[in-house]
């Protein structure tokens, strides 16, 4: 017997059992990490995809914006602004998927700069881009200083002239010594009554044109501007409906400014002019029946989609077109630039007794600068500022 009693045999198990504890743990530690880096792993790859999309709808809001700078123009058309002037822009796109805004800035006569900056939905990117364009003047002449696609009457004092002629006193003409167009272009020698006026009544190179072509249709159209593009451009429309209206057009001016809101007000072609401020208003009006002009002056281009009565010595520069006939009375008027008139109704095309119509570069240039467009350059015409 012992005299401090009997000796306890070590515990086996207590050894093996703390470092399963202890491994389990760092097990879980290891499982915990890896799920960790997992979620962080995927998160960042959300992060990434939503950023790409967003940068990407940006980028394609700005794009957006630079072409609908290009589409819509500046306000009164790309040939209208002043050179060294930028025109702001703005707009969202369709589902609110993003916005853009920016600026179209004129470099010189020919070049503009284009900027259009976007923004996503959400406002988490935005993307800037710029483009050089060139403006695409209109060119073309008409085929004759009046060009008819019927019969034509002269008479009296009528007088049809393609010689190109600058209007009285206007600045920035191209130099002289150009080139004309026939005095009248109709489709037969046949379809010309000028019996009261012998061959004195129409001069050009050559003075009369022919072109069978035009009994069966007339192209109400100069250069790349034709009747639908410049009645969508119209920036002066008449009220349909009612009996025919008769106009006299007179320029107005308020204050500093020529006041385009009066709707008889189509510009100031007289050189010295009596409105200043109105020379360089070229507005496009639509006349959507018959129109009386009984006198008073005007500039830009006039559609007519009946009839076209000229009297009282009216006065315009530009281009005229006319669906119907034309019609000119007592002293008529004067028309410089070029008239068109298409004959819906056929037989007759112009009645003219007093009028005088003369071929004008210059003012066909003028009137129709503010619907000239601007292209982008062929090569590489835009890049990503950032």
């Amino acid at each position: 017997m012992s005299i401090c009693g009997t000796a306890r045999a070590p515990d086996a198990s207590a050894g093996p059992g703390g470092f399963a504890l202890a491994a389990a743990v760092l097990a879980l530690l290891v499982l915990s990490a890896l799920a960790a880096g997992a979620f962080f792993s995927a998160f960042e790859e959300v992060r990434i995809g939503r950023n790409g999309r967003a940068a990407e709808s940006a980028f394609e809001a700005a794009e957006a914006g630079l072409s609908r700078a290009l589409s819509d123009g500046p306000p009164g058309g790309w040939g209208t602004m002043p050179v060294g002037d930028s025109s702001p822009f703005s707009g969202t796109l369709p589902a609110g998927t993003g916005r853009f805004s920016g600026a179209c800035l004129r470099l010189n006569g020919q070049l503009f700069l284009i900027r259009s900056t976007g923004v996503d939905a959400a406002g988490a990117a935005q993307s800037t881009v710029a483009a050089l364009a060139r403006l695409d003047p209109v060119g073309g002449s008409p085929q004759g200083a009046l060009t008819a696609g019927g019969r034509v009457a002269l008479g009296g004092a009528s007088f049809l002239d393609g010689r190109d002629t600058d209007p009285s006193g206007w600045s920035g003409c191209p130099a002289a010594g150009r080139g004309g167009i026939p005095g009248l272009a109709l489709p037969g020698t046949e379809d010309l009554e000028d019996a009261a006026c012998g061959t004195g009544c129409i001069a050009g190179e050559p003075p009369v044109r022919t072109d069978s072509a035009l009994r069966d249709s007339v192209p109400l159209r100069v250069g790349s501007a034709e009747w639908s593009a410049l009645e969508r451009a119209a920036d002066k429309a008449y009220p349909a409906g009612g009996p025919g209206l008769v106009v006299v057009p007179s320029p107005v001016q308020t204050g500093t400014d020529c006041d385009r809101s009066v709707r008889d007000n189509w510009g100031e072609p007289g050189r010295p002019p009596a409105v200043a401020a109105c020379t360089g208003y070229h507005p496009v009006i639509l006349v959507p029946g018959d129109l009386t002009l009984a006198g008073g002056r005007g500039q830009g281009v006039l559609l007519v989609t009946g009839d076209l009565v000229l009297t009282g010595d009216a006065e315009f520069d530009g281009l005229v077109l006319v669906r119907g006939l034309l019609r000119a009375v007592g002293a008529g008027g004067r028309i410089r630039g070029g008239v068109i008139v298409a004959n819906a109704g056929g037989g007759l095309a112009a009645s003219l007794e007093g009028a005088r119509i003369t071929f004008s570069g210059c003012a066909l240039e003028a009137a129709l600068r503010p619907v000239a467009m601007a292209r982008v350059l062929p090569e590489r015409p835009w890049s990503e500022l950032f």
